[in-house]
């Protein structure tokens, strides 16, 4: 990892990737393994390159789960991370332009200012099924 992309993890899992908004690297990469339930990457080009049109086939995936990106629109937060069991891991201040991938355990948010966020999560959404808090 780089100082500018990071690792939440124990000894077992990995809790998150934190993309910060300084990150720069050519061409593509991913954050996150192919056998992820969200595929997570980071795409810097020059100027008239061009990404061929293309149409998703509809594949059937099953998937077990909800994983989360968190992009910090503007201002500042506190991220909270926890395992699976709800014990507290590590806590990390986010900022405008940074990201966040939330990949298991568990996390919570802590605004240190007026806070603009953009979230994508795999769905469909299940309402209160799909969290327990704590």
């Amino acid at each position: 990892m780089t100082k500018f992309l990071e690792e939440i993890r124990t000894e077992e899992e990995l809790l998150a990737i934190i993309i910060r908004s300084e990150y720069d690297q050519p061409d593509i990469s991913f954050f996150t393994p192919d056998d992820n339930i969200l595929q997570v990457g980071y795409m810097s080009y020059s100027e008239n390159k061009k990404i061929q049109p293309h149409i998703h086939n509809q594949y059937k995936r099953e998937i077990q789960g909800t994983q989360e990106v968190i992009f910090i629109k503007e201002g500042r937060l506190k991220a909270t991370f926890y395992n699976q069991d709800k014990e507290f891991v590590s806590d990390i201040e986010l900022s405008s332009g940074d990201c966040v991938v939330l990949i298991s355990g568990g996390h919570g948010f802590e605004l240190l200012e007026p806070t603009k966020m953009i979230e994508v999560k795999n769905g469909p959404y299940a309402h209160d099924e799909d969290k327990i808090r704590f």
